[in-house]
């Protein structure tokens, strides 16, 4: 059996889901692989395709791929005189495979034995949590990771970046209001 190795937990920005990445797979993903990741990516390519069109070089490139286009459909209608389509027997059935069940916490929740979700292989039960917080208009950056969320780290990350800072913002905004919030009980 492979040596486990360590691993990051992230939320994934499009479901929320929780998602285990090891360490060679980890390439500061931040969407769960599948639909999440291929979601992203088009979203991303719509945003750049249309960014890329409404420049000049784009337009003008946009009306010769129109131009050539109909005249593509100009002389295929020429050729083709009889669209139809194609007749199904009315006994023909659709055979719907089932769908799998999605588990984006993959064996966590199955056994102890925590597997990363991109390749697979085993990974240690300690996950790399980052504490980050971001000073809102000098951007200066205080990072440490802890091996879980637990509020006594959430506040130890406080006190150090403030140390680290010498102050105290006066205002404090959170991005993620689950870290923030305490727990009842």
């Amino acid at each position: 059996m492979p040596m486990s190795t360590s691993s990051r937990l992230y939320h994934c920005l499009r479901c929320q889901a929780q998602v285990v990445i090891c360490r060679q797979c980890d390439h500061g993903q931040h969407y769960c692989p599948g639909e999440c990741a291929k979601a992203a990516r088009i979203q991303s390519l719509n945003r750049a395709r249309q960014k890329y069109q409404s420049s000049r070089k784009g337009r003008f490139n946009n009306a010769l791929r129109q131009q050539r286009f109909r005249e593509r459909t100009k002389q295929n209608s020429k050729k083709e005189t009889e669209q139809g389509s194609l007749q199904k027997p009315s006994n023909a059935v659709l055979i719907r495979e089932p769908e799998e069940q999605i588990s984006h916490f993959g064996s966590l929740k199955k056994s102890t034995l925590i597997t990363c979700q991109h390749c697979g292989c085993p990974c240690e039960p300690f996950f790399r949590m980052a504490f980050v917080i971001v000073l809102s208009w000098s951007r200066h950056i205080f990072l440490r990771f802890y091996l879980n969320q637990k509020m006594e780290n959430f506040l130890r990350g406080h006190v150090a970046a403030f140390e680290r800072w010498q102050g105290i913002p006066r205002v404090l905004l959170y991005d993620n209001g689950i870290g923030a919030q305490g727990r009842a009980g």
